[in-house]
C-alpha cells in the first residue's frame, strides 16, 4: 500500500493523516522498509527513532504494521481495537 493510499484510508476511517510524528501522533504505520532494520547493526527511520523516544517518554502512540493497521481499519471497532 502506498502512503497515499494509507491516508485516504485513515482519512475514510474518521482520522487525521499527518506526515511527521509529534507528540501528539497516536498510531504510527510502518512499512516494509522498517522490517529491514530489525536486524543487528541496522537504523531504524528518523520517525521511527522519534515515536519510539515519545514512547519511553510516556506518549500513547502505538506502532503497528501494514496488516495490523488494516486489520485495524476492517474491524467494526475500527481503531478502537
Amino acid at each position: 500500500m502506498t502512503r497515499e493510499e494509507a491516508h485516504l484510508l485513515v482519512m475514510k476511517a474518521g482520522g487525521v493523516p499527518k506526515t511527521s510524528v509529534t507528540k501528539k501522533t497516536n498510531l504510527l504505520v510502518f512499512g516494509q522498509q522498517e522490517a529491514y532494520a530489525l536486524r543487528p547493526g541496522a537504523k531504524f527511520s528518523n520517525k521511527m527513532e522519534k515515536a519510539m523516544a515519545l514512547i519511553e517518554s510516556g506518549a500513547s502512540l502505538e506502532v503497528v504494521d501494514e496488516e495490523t493497521f488494516l486489520q485495524m481499519i476492517n474491524s467494526p471497532e475500527g481503531f478502537e481495537s
